[in-house]
């Protein structure tokens, strides 16, 4: 976690705070994802495969999802009113964090890839 740790420290206090609390909630809640630095964003993984990626912007924590996760919570996403980019999801950073909607998608993907051996599903778009 020493990585994601010192990003988080590069960062403005506020979202760096945030972003610390963050991982604890992961680390403690999913001790067996592993965490590193990928593409510049702090990323979590399981048996090699993502499980859950984040990308700080100056408004929002940008959280990297698949096309199937995107999929999966469309209607989420639109009912928290979250708006979206390609293949993620903005959560403000001036709102409480989405916990509820963070442990969702980790179990989905948990469940949902537990038998892919590659990092991305295979995705056609």
């Amino acid at each position: 976690m020493s990585d994601i740790t010192d990003f988080a420290d590069a960062l403005p206090p506020p979202q760096g705070r945030r972003l610390r609390e963050i991982y604890r909630w992961i680390t403690m809640h999913y001790p067996q994802l592993q965490s590193s630095i990928r593409w510049k964003q702090p990323t979590f993984t399981d048996h090699g495969t993502l499980i859950v990626s984040f990308s700080p912007a100056s408004t929002h924590l940008a959280v990297a999802l698949e096309t199937e996760a995107m999929n999966h919570f469309e209607t989420l996403i639109a009912e928290r009113g979250y708006s979206t980019g390609r293949r993620f999801v903005r959560l403000p950073w001036d709102a409480p964090f989405d916990y509820d909607f963070l442990t969702k998608l980790i179990d989905f993907n948990l469940v949902d890839k537990a038998h892919v051996k590659t990092f991305w599903r295979h995705e056609v778009d």
